[in-house]
């Protein structure tokens, strides 16, 4: 059973409405006195995304005839502005749960895990987030690479073995071949398994299942992409067939393209992975369901038993492989292929 990490009572926070994070940020900007120029306002915005979609160093200064580098200043100058002038007392409540959460988290967090902590779930409020983690005097940022996302630490970045960890996790995985949670993690590395949790929350090569247990993202059945993929996670998830009209709802909700009803149809009927047990009704070729027609799922069974059968214990067997009516089995032996050897036992003809 998977560790349960501890963290801070959510039910605790106070409930902050949408929007009041972006509200919070662009008053920080636009009331502070220490800036004066509305260009610089207005650069801040862009930069950030303060209620429009962020832009680039490079876009900011091509609108301004500017250098990146010095677009690069006026950003990290104004940011600097706010943070030691014009943070006021609800923000910086803000920036306290912040800094409390973080420091739940051994020190590190993700913008990600910040963003599932306070159940943002706007763009606005996400990149008013960015911004307000800039306000703050204990957390730094680390530098967003091919490794890591968005991360966030209390203190000097380098006091964090962060890349270290993450890659001695990755390797670990690897060589495991499976899923593998946090304190299993830890143990390994010989280190704390919040801090494993928070650094791993940090890696763009390793995602966390529903279950709490870590794999890496090229693994199908932690983070599938092809409907075979994704119909072999929900399957597995729910540990029993499914309808494929089930399966495509389902597949929906874990996100990428649309797919249809028909789309997948007809990646269960193509692969050996999946057997039809039913109307529609799909289960795991390795959960021991047999393919074919009723008469051939009976034939299996009586060759399996090597020897007759009563009708229903057939008709529970047969019941295991496939989900069909108790008279569905009893019509399929009354044909020639089966025998009756005595009264209601049956044995292949």
């Amino acid at each position: 059973m998977t560790e349960k990490i501890p963290l801070i009572n959510t039910d605790q926070l106070p409930k902050y409405e949408e929007g009041s994070w972006l509200k919070l940020a662009l008053e920080a900007v636009s009331t502070c006195p220490k800036i004066k120029k509305e260009r610089e306002i207005k650069i801040i915005a862009d930069r950030f995304g303060l209620g429009k979609k962020p832009k680039t160093l490079h876009a900011i200064g091509t609108q301004y005839n500017l250098t990146r580098e010095r677009i690069r200043q006026i950003v990290n100058n104004s940011v600097k502005k706010v943070k030691l002038n014009c943070v006021s007392k609800e923000l910086k409540k803000r920036i306290s749960e912040i800094e409390r959460y973080a420091e739940s988290r051994k020190g590190v967090v993700s913008l990600d895990s910040l963003i599932k902590y306070f159940k943002i779930s706007t763009s606005d409020d996400i990149n008013a987030l960015n911004f307000i983690l800039n306000l703050s005097k204990k957390i730094n940022p680390l530098k967003e690479s091919h490794l890591l996302k968005a991360t966030w630490v209390i203190g000097k970045v380098k006091s964090y073995p962060i890349i270290e960890t993450v890659k001695k996790s990755t390797d670990l995985l690897k060589s495991k071949g499976n899923v593998l949670s946090s304190k299993q993690i830890a143990d390994q590395l010989k280190t704390n398994a919040i801090l494993v949790e928070s650094i791993l929350g940090c890696s763009k090569a390793v995602m966390q299942t529903e279950e709490g247990d870590w794999g890496l993202v090229s693994w199908p059945h932690v983070n599938p992409k092809s409907i075979r993929d994704k119909s072999r996670y929900i399957l597995l998830k729910h540990k029993k067939p499914l309808h494929y009209s089930d399966l495509t709802e389902k597949i929906g909700t874990i996100g990428g393209k649309t797919v249809t009803k028909q789309s997948v149809h007809n990646e269960l009927i193509k692969n050996q992975d999946f057997v039809l047990i039913g109307r529609g009704i799909y289960a795991l070729s390795d959960w021991g369901y047999t393919p074919g027609v009723v008469e051939e799922v009976i034939v299996t069974v009586l060759e399996e038993a090597g020897e007759p059968l009563h009708k229903n214990e057939i008709i529970k067997r047969v019941r295991e492989k496939r989900i069909v009516k108790d008279s569905t089995v009893v019509l399929n032996l009354q044909k020639n292929r089966f025998k009756r050897v005595s009264k209601a036992v049956y044995t292949i003809n």
